[in-house]
């Protein structure tokens, strides 16, 4: 990858090297970018993306997006012309945002997209995002993070409207799955806020005990669990790449009282927030962190 502002190489990476004579492989998780996330777009040629041992062939225009910590190999047939971007985890958050329309691309983001047949308006779009954020990086006189987050989610957007991802799969499909659905979101939105498991249940129009009744048939945990572990994975992520102090996590997560919050967070993890924070830092020193669980059993 070519060179970088200093300090922007921890939270960037990009990357449009000039089309060769041979094929080129490419791993995103490997050395300091093991937990980025990537987005490749392949603007001509062929190119092979290999994902949990399955391989899948792309004919540009095509695109891919690649998550934190996924094992994929690339290869760039020859002739193959293709761009790269990735954020780390920490700029990942920001791209993803806080509003209610980031409940859909963060849920994007947690599973690999291909998009194989990429029409020419998305791919110019992409190809125009993906310039600016690799002239971000690049150039001595800029390297904000903010405007890099900024491409960053426009990207995501863009591929995920492509990738029609809100298309209905195996696990997601009839009544049930849209519940689980619908409740995921909300979970999302509210989480913070700390609501009833009775007011989800009367935002959704359904009883109390049907969708107690659907979330442990169908995830074998109850909705308060599910709600506890998505309180428990941010208070993770807050504590691993935040400056906020416990104080202000404990408030921003809805507690009113840091040790409430504190007995919670050992009853999950097993360990005191200040603890946890101290381990987490030490693993990313030594190169051992491993990424937060995500809702990816979610439908």
């Amino acid at each position: 990858m070519t060179g970088f502002n200093t300090g922007i190489h921890r939270h960037a990476v990009a990357d449009n090297p000039a089309p060769t004579l041979f094929r080129r492989l490419w791993v995103p998780s490997k050395g300091i970018y093991r937990n980025f996330s990537h987005v490749m777009l392949l603007s001509d040629g062929v190119a092979s993306i290999t994902l949990q041992e399955f391989e899948h062939v792309m004919t540009a225009p095509a695109a891919c997006f690649v998550p934190s910590g996924m094992a994929a190999v690339i290869a760039l047939e020859a002739g193959a012309d293709a761009c790269v971007v990735g954020v780390s985890d920490e700029l990942l958050v920001d791209a993803t945002g806080t509003t209610a329309e980031s409940v859909t691309l963060r849920i994007f983001t947690e599973r690999p997209a291909i998009v194989a047949d990429l029409e020419a308006p998305e791919h110019d779009e992409i190809a125009a995002l993906s310039g600016w954020f690799i002239h971000e990086v690049q150039d001595p006189a800029r390297g904000s993070l903010m405007a890099i987050a900024g491409y960053m989610q426009l990207v995501l957007i863009v591929i995920r409207r492509a990738a029609e991802i809100d298309k209905p799969d195996d696990r997601g499909h009839g009544e049930v799955g849209s519940i689980l659905q619908r409740f995921r979101h909300m979970v999302e939105l509210h989480f913070r806020a700390r609501w009833p498991i009775e007011r989800y249940a009367d935002e959704l129009g359904i009883t109390y005990d049907r969708l107690h009744g659907i979330c442990r048939r169908t995830l074998k945990r109850s909705p308060i669990q599910l709600v506890h572990d998505r309180v428990a994975d941010e208070a993770r992520l807050r504590l691993e790449r935040s400056g906020l102090s416990i104080k202000e996590i404990a408030a921003n997560l809805g507690f009113s009282d840091p040790t409430n919050f504190s007995h919670f967070f050992k009853r999950k993890t097993g360990y005191a927030p200040a603890a946890y924070r101290r381990m987490t830092r030490q693993q990313m020193r030594d190169g051992l962190t491993e990424l937060p669980a995500a809702f990816s059993d979610w439908p």
